[in-house]
């Protein structure tokens, strides 16, 4: 025997009502103040705290992603990415001429990192 469209209809709308919506886990992601005009390439969390860096050599810190924090990198050139590993941040550089820089606990001391 064939289901009746109606009786389909009214069992699809009962799981709909019954099953809850499941919420992605970025939908509460807001947008946060970096306390720079420049521009930011990358964010990466690592032991507790986020580490985001951008043009100009800018790195700002944050250990709950509302309240960031100026880091110092030594250098003016663009940092297009951030790593955490190894207990320590890794900013890497858009040159190739310039090293990658490391810093290890607040991330407050940034420093080249030694080339493979």
């Amino acid at each position: 025997m064939r289901a009746q469209p109606a009786t389909f209809l009214r069992v699809i709308l009962l799981a709909c009502m019954v099953c809850p919506a499941m919420a992605d886990q970025f939908d509460i992601l807001s947008p946060r103040f970096s306390g720079t005009s420049q521009t930011l390439h990358g964010v990466a969390f690592g032991n507790g705290a986020y580490v985001a860096v951008g043009d100009n050599g800018t790195i700002r810190y944050s250990t709950d992603s509302i309240t960031w924090i100026p880091r110092v990198s030594g250098t003016t050139n663009r940092l297009c990415g951030v790593k955490y590993g190894a207990g320590g941040f890794v900013a890497v550089p858009q040159s190739q001429i310039d090293y990658p820089l490391f810093a290890t606990g607040l991330a407050a001391m940034w420093q080249p990192a030694a080339r493979a």
